[in-house]
């Protein structure tokens, strides 16, 4: 199976920064690559275990001006080394997205 059959929402290109929380940790700064309606891609400078949860907070743009915030559980999917961006490229799975964050992430993908 490909990583395009994997996947199961059509993502958007989403570049900003990001903040991971882990438990006992101070937050981790990480740049958002691209989001979907189930999970966020981001570029990390750690490299975090598969099914690890934690927390991303994060800004979705709204189309108007300004943005809304988002802060999630999420999981771990995948985490990939990538020299073009000499860093890691990892896959988080949403996990209870509020209905604010779900509302916000659906308007930026409509266009909207």
């Amino acid at each position: 199976m490909t990583g395009a059959e994997r996947r199961q929402h059509e993502r958007k290109p989403l570049r900003g920064l990001a903040q991971l929380v882990f438990p006992s940790q101070p937050p981790l700064e990480v740049r958002t690559w691209d989001i979907s309606a189930g999970g966020i891609a981001i570029i990390a400078s750690v490299n975090p275990p598969p099914n690890l949860r934690c927390v991303i907070r994060f800004l979705v743009p709204l189309l108007a001006g300004g943005s809304t915030p988002v802060e999630v559980k999420v999981q771990v999917a995948h985490s990939v080394l990538s020299s073009s961006h000499g860093a890691f490229m990892v896959g988080l799975q949403f996990d209870g997205l509020p209905v604010a964050g779900e509302q916000a992430i659906a308007r930026f993908l409509k266009g909207q």
